[in-house]
């Protein structure tokens, strides 16, 4: 279809593409977002300090439900300590926003990340950090105590593997050995707990009274505090006794 006006001087039709535009229904009208939700990236585990494997991101609708473009969202961490790089994005033309990259925090545990356009409810990502490499070991228990020779220390020795940033890390061996005395030990080697922690059976001090040394070690290269000295001493009796007569003595007595 064709369609003109008509010059005011009367001949000549002229074509006009605004007009061809209104009636073909040409440029598409701008909609705006209603809502957005959770696209990819949520629900995922990370070493501290390093970024997640699949960045988040949203999806922008309208009010029927299809993917808008060109709406700003804006990410940003809420919990953790963790930082966000392209923490403003644009949406493509699925609608889809996604962030540059989500770096957790050094702490393990739950970190939160949100995702907001302006005048919509924001949504949240959730990503788990676990543990870096072993760092350090240190004792969790006390280095020196003393018991009865012969017999058991009264806190069985104990030690915590961390990673650099002071966090427990799990699955690791740790040997106890006694280093000096002829006491003996039970429960070794000892992995680590959830939390770090490695705690050995027991510890039967030297029959002879006297020092004694237990030495805790990781078979791991550049751990910080390896090996932990734990020292006790062996007593000849838990008290000491002392006899005294009062008043004079006879043979009588």
């Amino acid at each position: 279809m064709r369609i003109g006006i008509r010059h005011r001087s009367g001949g000549v039709i002229l074509p006009t593409l605004l007009a061809c535009l209104i009636a073909c229904g040409g440029s598409e009208p701008s909609r705006s977002a209603a809502a957005i939700a959770i696209a990819g990236g949520d629900q995922q585990s990370a070493q501290i300090s390093t970024a997640v494997a699949n960045p988040p991101s949203v999806l922008v609708k309208d009010e029927s439900g299809d993917p808008v473009s060109g709406i700003r969202v804006t990410f940003t961490v809420a919990s953790g300590g963790g930082t966000v790089q392209g923490a403003s994005a644009r949406s493509g033309a699925n609608g889809i926003a996604v962030v540059g990259n989500w770096v957790v925090g050094t702490t393990t545990g739950t970190n939160t990340l949100n995702a907001s356009v302006a005048g919509l409810p924001s949504v949240t990502f959730t990503a788990n950090s676990t543990p870096g490499a072993p760092a350090t070991i240190t004792a969790v228990t006390p280095v020196s105590q003393s018991a009865l020779a012969g017999a058991a220390v009264p806190v069985v020795p104990a030690v915590l593997v961390a990673d650099a940033f002071g966090n427990g890390v799990t699955g690791v061996v740790v040997t106890f050995a006694v280093t000096a005395g002829s006491g003996s030990i039970t429960g070794n080697p000892v992995t680590t707990t959830n939390n770090g922690i490695a705690t050995l059976g027991s510890w039967v001090l030297d029959p002879s009274p006297g020092p004694n040394t237990l030495a805790a070690s990781v078979s791991q290269s550049g751990i910080s505090g390896s090996p932990v000295l734990f020292q006790a001493t062996g007593l000849t009796s838990a008290y000491d006794i002392d006899l005294r007569f009062l008043g004079s003595i006879n043979s009588a007595q």
